[in-house]
C-alpha cells in the first residue's frame, strides 16, 4: 500500500503546485515502473479521491498542523492518509503504518515522526475536529469557495443541493 500512497502523493503534489491530473498520474507512475497493476490503480483511486474530497481532507490537515509544512510532498502524503482514513476501507492501523513508511522512503528524517504524530493525532481527535470543520464549506462539499459563493448567488434556494 505504501507504493500506491507515494505514487498518489506525487501525482497530489503535482496537482497542487498546478498541473493536470491527467498529466500528473502518468508521469508519478513512472517513477515506480516495478509497480504492480493493483498497486497503480489504487495509487489512480487515492489520487482521485483526495482531490475529490480535497477541500475536507485539507481541513483536517489545517487544523492539525501549527503551521503550513514546507515539504510539499509531505503535505501531499499527509492529504492521501486522511483521506483513506475518512473514505477507505482499509484497516487505520495499516494505513498510518504504510504512510509512516512511505514518508521514511521520502527521505526527510523528520517526516517519517511528523506523519506518524499527525495521522494518530487525526485518529483521536477525528470527531472532535468533525465538529470543528462542520461550519466551513469548503470542507463541508469539498468545493472551491469561488464556486460555493456563484452557485448560493444564482441558485439561492438550491446551491445547498446541487452541491451535495
Amino acid at each position: 500500500m505504501y507504493i500506491s500512497q507515494q505514487i498518489a502523493a506525487i501525482a497530489v503534489s503535482d496537482v497542487l503546485s498546478g498541473r493536470n491530473l491527467t498529466l500528473a498520474l502518468p508521469d508519478a507512475l513512472s517513477s515506480y515502473p516495478k509497480a504492480r497493476l493493483q498497486q497503480r490503480g489504487a495509487a489512480a483511486d487515492l489520487s482521485y479521491g483526495t482531490l475529490r474530497f480535497y477541500g475536507e481532507v485539507n481541513a483536517y490537515l489545517e487544523k492539525l498542523l501549527e503551521k503550513p509544512l514546507s515539504n510539499a510532498h509531505i503535505t501531499a502524503l499527509l492529504l492521501v492518509a486522511i483521506y483513506q482514513l475518512l473514505h477507505d476501507k482499509a484497516d487505520d492501523f495499516t494505513v498510518v503504518n504504510q504512510a509512516v513508511k512511505a514518508a521514511a522512503d521520502a527521505k526527510p528524517r523528520w517526516a517519517k515522526c511528523l506523519v506518524n504524530g499527525v495521522l494518530r493525532n487525526f485518529l483521536r481527535q477525528k470527531d472532535v475536529l468533525a465538529e470543528k470543520i462542520k461550519a466551513d464549506e469548503v470542507a463541508l462539499y469539498s468545493y472551491p469557495q469561488w464556486w460555493i459563493n456563484k452557485l448560493k448567488s444564482q441558485y439561492p434556494q438550491a446551491w445547498q443541493a446541487i452541491l451535495a
